[in-house]
């Protein structure tokens, strides 16, 4: 049986048991599941021909203490990192314009993180559960004007000028918080971004701001109002 498994330059599937990995050159993408559970697995290098990251590619690979993203990946998939509770750094390069939600959650090791001014969009919960986030020395964790996870205790919350997107799930049971004011910075609230914020009874917003109906998720009545 062969180690990789490649239809049309994605690789599909990895029937191996190495502890060190290295994806041949010409491979395009890592395709979904492709490596996920191998808990055999402690290195992985992808060659520069990788673009494509999918869904769940590393899910559960919790060995993993490294492995490199190159230069022209644009986006990583949701889930695929997840559980990777061994990997410890991470260096996104600036090629990259969206992670997807969970990509490396429950990374419980990784604490350095490198993330470029090229991300455009955060999927919801993207590092649940890292060292990096929980060590984060503020707040409010931003990156490039996206509000990823707001971590105080506040009951009532200034969202800060400069923030443009508030993440899914950024507020995410957040049950402290009652009243969150929005400057005019912000163009877009994602999805479900306060879900289960149990005593959250207030938003303030402006005027041009478009809230959507998902947006208030296992919560009680919230009074929208215009500042």
């Amino acid at each position: 049986m062969a180690e990789f498994i490649i239809r049309d330059r994605v690789l599909t599937k990895y029937n191996g048991c190495k502890k060190v990995i290295h994806i041949p050159y010409g491979v395009t993408e890592i395709g979904q599941s492709a490596f996920m559970d191998h808990n055999e697995i402690e290195s992985v290098t992808l060659p520069d021909s990788v673009t494509v990251i999918e869904a769940n590619a590393f899910f559960g690979c919790d060995a993993m203490k490294s492995i490199n993203i190159p230069q022209g990946v644009g986006k990583i998939d949701d889930n695929a990192f997840l559980c990777c509770e061994s990997l410890r750094k991470i260096v996104i390069p600036d090629s990259v314009t969206e992670l997807g939600m969970w990509c490396f959650s429950e990374c419980k090791s990784l604490r350095t993180v490198w993330l470029p001014e090229s991300i455009r969009n955060i999927g919801a919960l993207a590092f649940n559960h890292t060292k990096w986030l929980d060590e984060y020395p503020e707040d409010f964790v931003t990156v490039n004007g996206i509000l990823i996870c707001y971590k105080g205790d506040d009951t009532t919350v200034e969202i800060p000028a400069g923030v443009k997107i508030i993440a899914s799930q950024a507020f995410n049971e957040c049950k402290k918080v009652g009243k969150i004011c929005i400057p005019e910075s912000v163009k877009r609230i994602c999805k479900n971004a306060f879900t289960s914020c149990e005593a959250l009874h207030s938003l303030e917003i402006h005027n041009s701001l478009k809230v959507p109906k998902c947006a208030f998720d296992d919560c009680g009545e919230v009074a929208v109002t215009i500042a």
